[in-house]
């Protein structure tokens, strides 16, 4: 598959929920440098946990670019915060407010499959925009 196509549909994945489908476009043993961890099904329980935290989320893709073996894609996530997961806080009280979450994500691409990961995220962003930290 295309490293264009992969990403697209990795966002399709993210936006309906569809884990399972991740065994299609990752690697079996896909690794991911934001959380130091590797395999699918640590994918599909940290997918699950941010999917368990918001509600409401559309995923906005701002640019793909591809280079090589990498493709990067910049993108803004929307949504509520609805439950008690946050991204490098942990468990946290839902707030119900609304967010505005940009990414980077960089993924290298192996045999058709995503690979590698590297992510860039405003998780400070996010956390204030839901009252988890001060503004």
């Amino acid at each position: 598959m295309d490293p264009r196509e992969l990403v697209h549909r990795y966002i399709e994945i993210l936006q309906t929920g569809a884990f399972d489908q991740l065994d299609k476009i990752l690697a079996p043993d896909v690794y991911d440098h934001v959380g130091q961890q590797s395999g699918i099904q640590w994918w599909k329980d940290i997918l699950s946990k941010l999917a368990d935290g918001f509600s409401d989320t559309r995923t906005t893709i701002e640019h793909v670019l591809v280079d090589g073996e990498h493709v990067a894609v910049h993108l803004t996530v929307t949504g509520r915060q609805t439950g008690r997961f946050l991204p490098q806080l942990g468990p946290v009280e839902p707030s119900g407010k609304p967010f505005s979450w940009t990414h980077i994500h960089i993924f290298r691409v192996r045999d058709g499959l995503l690979a590698e990961h590297w992510a860039v995220r405003d998780d400070i962003g996010l956390a204030k925009q839901v009252g988890a930290l001060p503004s």
